[in-house]
């Protein structure tokens, strides 16, 4: 429960909670999910959310998605400033390359990002998340409201 302080030292915003997240693409078309696993947890504190999920599909499937994969369904948006967080994902086919989260400003997702040594991070898309994969993610994260 929260209750108003006229303290400014008070902590006086606390909040636990889970979430459910999802997967998708900047475009979802006809993509096609079946989850397996979906669970997720939080804590905010005053502006601050702090999150982990696990995540796995069964079926994922796609013909006419497009764009970026994401990481959705966050338990907030994200504030004005865009964050980082852990990630660790199997199901994709950029082999050699690790990944990492986005959390993108004003939106309640992230994008999953690509790197390796000396090569530029660039989004995982339909190419690099196939049709007919499963995924596998965990993540942990903090983000200002």
């Amino acid at each position: 429960a929260q209750s108003a302080a006229a303290d400014a030292n008070t902590l006086d915003d606390y909040e636990e909670g889970t979430w459910t997240p999802t997967v998708t693409f900047d475009t979802p078309g006809d993509l096609s999910v079946v989850y397996s696993s979906q669970q997720a947890v939080y804590t905010k504190i005053g502006n601050i959310v702090f999150g982990e999920c696990d995540l796995s599909t069964s079926t994922f499937t796609h013909t006419t998605a497009s764009g970026a994969f994401r990481l959705s369904s966050l338990p907030f948006a994200v504030g004005t400033t865009s964050a980082a967080g852990a990630l660790a994902m199997a199901g994709y086919t950029a082999a050699g390359y690790a990944v990492t989260q986005r959390l993108t400003s004003t939106l309640a997702s992230g994008d999953v990002l690509a790197s390796a040594s000396g090569a530029a991070l660039f989004a995982l898309g339909t190419g690099h998340v196939t049709s007919g994969s499963a995924i596998n993610m965990k993540c942990a994260f903090a983000y200002s409201v």
